[in-house]
């Protein structure tokens, strides 16, 4: 999917339809103009009813959310956005191996606390709900597939 216009929230839907059955699932975001976002769409034939569909999510994406959100007024003000960036971008840390070559690898603590910064940060009416649930469903997607 490819950003258009001025960007903004967007929601996507797939359905899955037979003579015995019919689902349906949906995944939402923001995208920034000329932003490409991939989806995801995984089907078993042997359950159709269980399609699920998701955003692909990485680091970038997650700075972008941040940014979008925050130009949707979703993120009421700039510290709390650049805040919000500096902790994504710790997010990747790098590790020595043995062999003296570097990995990336994504540090879940630094995600969890993240996490409840923006419960903390919607309760003290910094982010809106729809930022809160954009940035932690990012989040949940990269420790779920890093």
């Amino acid at each position: 999917m490819q950003g258009t216009g001025s960007g903004g929230p967007y929601s996507f839907e797939t359905t899955y339809i037979s003579d015995q059955i019919s689902a349906t699932a949906e995944t939402s975001g923001t995208i920034t103009p000329n932003q490409v976002s991939n989806l995801s769409i995984n089907l078993d034939n042997q359950n159709p009813e269980d399609i699920e569909v998701e955003r692909e999510v990485t680091l970038d994406t997650l700075i972008a959310d941040i940014n979008q959100a925050y130009t949707l007024g979703w993120i009421k003000d700039k510290n709390t956005r650049d805040g919000l960036i500096k902790q994504a971008k710790l997010i990747i840390k790098f590790e020595k191996k043995r062999n003296g070559k570097y990995e990336k690898r994504v540090d879940k603590i630094i995600i969890k606390l993240i996490e409840k910064e923006l419960d903390f940060l919607l309760k003290k009416n910094k982010i809106t709900v729809d930022a809160r649930d954009l940035l932690k469903n990012d989040l949940i997607y990269i420790i779920n597939n890093n």
